[in-house]
């Protein structure tokens, strides 16, 4: 499992292509998702890739607490994968995170935040 980002300035960690967990460190809630790309202008507005953040060990301490209910939760995801839409779907994640700066937020309306007058 590593962090590949944050959403919305919340951690999110791959654990396989298609299997993601966020984490919010302070409200200490997580969430299972097959894409975090497809939350982005829905759940979520902004991405920063990102490999580390301060909240990191806070975030292993839940997933650790957490980890039997998130490996039920990620296994089922992964049950329901494999269809020509949710491959599609994980190429254009793949290829917007590649196209993505190291460290900048990117909000999903208006581009990169530090760019924005």
């Amino acid at each position: 499992m590593k962090m590949i980002g944050k959403l919305d300035g919340v951690p999110v960690f791959e654990v396989d292509r298609g299997q993601y967990v966020i984490v919010n460190p302070e409200a200490e809630r997580w969430m299972v998702t097959w894409t975090w790309y497809g939350n982005l202008g829905r759940n979520f507005d902004t991405f920063e890739k990102a490999e580390s953040c301060d909240e990191e060990d806070a975030c292993m301490e839940i997933i650790e607490k957490n980890k039997e209910d998130i490996l039920k939760q990620l296994n089922a995801v992964a049950d329901n994968l494999g269809g020509e839409e949710e491959d599609e779907l994980l190429s254009e994640q793949d290829e917007f995170y590649d196209s993505l700066d190291s460290n900048r937020e990117y909000s999903w309306f208006d581009g990169y935040i530090d760019e924005q007058e």
